[in-house]
């Protein structure tokens, strides 16, 4: 769901098929345990980035392939925005396991800005 807040909720939205989200998702077993949706999230941006737009296969197996976007362009869009979110992801998940909660925050808020949770700032103090 976070992947599909985020494509949308772009000044330009992403114009990726979000049933094609949820097939990498399913046949690519990217969420199937337990972990922080930080890394989560991260690692869904980096293989998106990774197949390049590929069209994936229907894991149910009810409709054939599934294409990533309707037309090349859209395609080629979706995946300079999916880079720079890959990269952004990758350095937020980084200064997390630095312990640099704030610089974290910093990377998400440049990917998802008005997502209502990037206003958190840690625990107050006691």
């Amino acid at each position: 769901q976070l992947l599909k807040w985020w494509a949308r909720s772009m000044d330009v939205p992403v114009p990726i098929v979000s049933y094609h989200l949820e097939a990498v998702l399913i046949s690519e077993n990217l969420v199937a345990g337990v972990g922080r949706y930080s890394q989560l999230l991260s690692d869904v941006f980096a293989r998106l980035v990774r197949r390049n737009g590929v069209a994936i296969r229907d894991p149910l197996g009810v409709s054939g392939n599934i294409a990533f976007a309707n037309t090349d362009a859209k395609v080629a869009s979706a995946i300079r925005s999916l880079r720079v979110a890959a990269d952004r992801a990758s350095a937020a998940v980084c200064a997390e396991e630095d312990g640099d909660l704030a610089g974290a925050i910093k990377y998400w808020q440049m990917i998802l800005p008005e997502f209502p949770a990037c206003g958190f700032r840690g625990p107050s103090p006691r």
